[in-house]
Parts: structure tokens; C-alpha cells; sequence
């Protein structure tokens, strides 16, 4: 993966050479016919009225035509051309973080900073392996911000074992990790904005793993009215309470196998919630 902490840098398309040459052209053009037109006054003066029928029957200098403009434009990748998503409280360090998490019993390693294709990375992520002193586990470790990994902790805590409780009267003890960090636009799609998944500011999440060893399916199991259907639901809608951005497979056939969780910022206020 490329690191490194160079300064974000923007392309800017270079002037095309025709365009600078047909740019010449029309001053020279302009300088040419101004000429023209002080010849012509000088010659009406010199020769008196009868040269002044003479004068203004002077021929035109030709017009000269800009060249034509065929080169082709460089092509731009859709991450450099998608505006890039406001940070989520870019200020924060590692020694900030491990404070904010103590309370939460996380298991995690600080990594370098990553910044990649002008408008993806963070400057303080961590590789995430467990959460909470029941220690669910992330298979595999999600790379993520701390912000991320507080809000993924409360929902553990506060929605997601609670509802393993009510409906199996076991605890989750892991979650698949189906995508964290990585360099792209939302679902993939060329020329759309800048996932959060680019900032390592989400967390997609395919199955929970009981301590029984049962593992419960986001694909398989939300369509379902069962014990398994309800904590789906259950955990989708505390998600709803923690995280700014919810989808499930009631959003778009992009997420029928998992749910996504970001920390995103919607509206002018950044407080706006989408829960779908």
C-alpha cells in the first residue's frame, strides 16, 4: 500500500500548443490590420483628395486562420477529478486516540500515514483487531480512524449485544470485515465522489459470529422473519442512532451482503443522518 506524506497536489491541464499558436496569430492579425488602416490614412494625407478614392480602394491584407485544435485532452482518473470528502476531526493523534479508547478495551497498532491518489488516506489510522472486554473480534483487523473505531464500539456495546442477548441469549464475539480502508469511489462507480471508505472513515460488515460458532448472514438472513431476521434488523437500526451514514440491503443492490457504517458528513451542518 503507498504511504508517504507529500502534499496534496492538483493537475492542471497544460495549454494546448495550437491554442497558443492560433493565440499569436490573432494578435499578429490584428497588428497587421491596424498597419493597413495607418498606411491607408497616410496615403489619403499625401496625396490630397484625389488620392483619397485611390487610398480606400487599397486590397485587405489577408486574414490568416487559427490552426485547427485536434489534440486530444490527458485523461483524468475519477479519484482525482471527485471532489474529496471533508476530514472527520483530522486534528486527533495516536496518543489522543488511545486515550479515547481505553474505555472501550481495544486491541489495536498504530500504522504510518497513507495518502494516495491526491484525495485518499489519513494521517493517523490504526489497524483495528477487537473491541470491548468481550473482545469481538474484526476478521479480518479493519484498518480505520479512531473516530470510526469509538462508534463502532458504542454500537457493539449499546445495539448489537443487547440485541445477540434478547434474541440468542449468547453474545457476538467477531465480525466479518468485508471492506475498510481503500482508494475508490462510492460503489465503485468512475466519476462519483470519494467513498468514505478512502479516509478509513467506514466499515463494511458482512456477518456476526455468536460464540456458539454461528455465524449470521447479512445476505442470508435479513429476508428472514426468524431470530436471526430481527437481530439483523435490530443492529441496522442502532447503526441508524451511532453512525451518520446506515445502508443495508433495503438501500441498493450494492449492499444486499453487507451493512455499511461511515461517520461521513451530510448536509451544511455535517449532522444530516442517512439510514436506509
Amino acid at each position: 500500500m503507498p504511504t508517504g506524506s507529500a502534499p496534496s497536489r492538483h493537475r492542471f491541464l497544460a495549454p494546448d500548443p495550437d491554442q497558443k499558436t492560433a493565440y499569436r496569430h490573432r494578435h499578429f492579425i490584428s497588428f497587421r490590420q491596424l498597419f493597413s488602416k495607418a498606411l491607408a490614412i497616410s496615403t489619403i494625407l499625401a496625396a490630397g483628395g484625389s488620392g483619397i478614392a485611390a487610398a480606400l480602394e487599397m486590397p485587405p491584407l489577408p486574414e490568416l486562420r487559427p490552426a485547427p485544435i485536434n489534440a486530444p485532452i490527458p485523461a483524468i482518473s475519477a479519484l482525482e477529478m471527485a471532489p474529496p470528502p471533508q476530514p472527520f476531526e483530522p486534528e486527533i493523534t495516536i496518543a489522543t486516540c488511545e486515550l479515547s479508547l481505553a474505555d472501550f478495551s481495544a486491541e489495536f497498532t498504530p500504522i504510518e500515514p497513507i495518502q494516495e491518489a491526491i484525495v485518499c488516506g489519513h494521517a493517523h489510522p490504526i489497524n483495528l483487531e477487537s473491541l470491548l472486554e468481550t473482545k469481538i473480534m474484526l476478521q479480518p483487523a479493519a484498518i480505520s480512524n479512531c473516530n470510526m473505531a469509538g462508534a463502532l464500539a458504542r454500537w457493539l456495546a449499546n445495539f448489537v449485544q443487547p440485541a445477540a442477548a434478547a434474541h440468542f441469549g449468547e453474545p457476538v464475539v467477531a465480525l466479518r470485515n468485508a471492506s475498510s480502508y481503500v482508494c475508490r469511489t462510492r460503489n465503485n462507480v468512475p466519476g462519483a465522489r470519494v467513498s468514505e471508505h478512502a479516509t478509513a472513515n467506514a466499515l463494511d460488515v458482512s456477518a456476526f459470529q455468536l460464540r456458539s460458532g454461528t455465524w449470521i448472514s447479512v445476505l442470508e438472513q435479513w429476508p428472514t422473519k426468524g431470530p436471526e431476521g430481527l437481530f439483523l434488523r435490530a443492529a441496522h437500526q442502532g447503526g441508524c442512532m451511532e453512525f451518520t451514514t446506515m445502508l443495508g440491503p433495503d438501500a441498493n443492490a450494492s449492499h444486499l451482503d453487507h451493512f455499511h457504517l461511515d461517520l461521513g458528513r451530510h448536509g451544511s451542518s455535517g449532522t444530516y443522518r442517512v439510514c436506509e
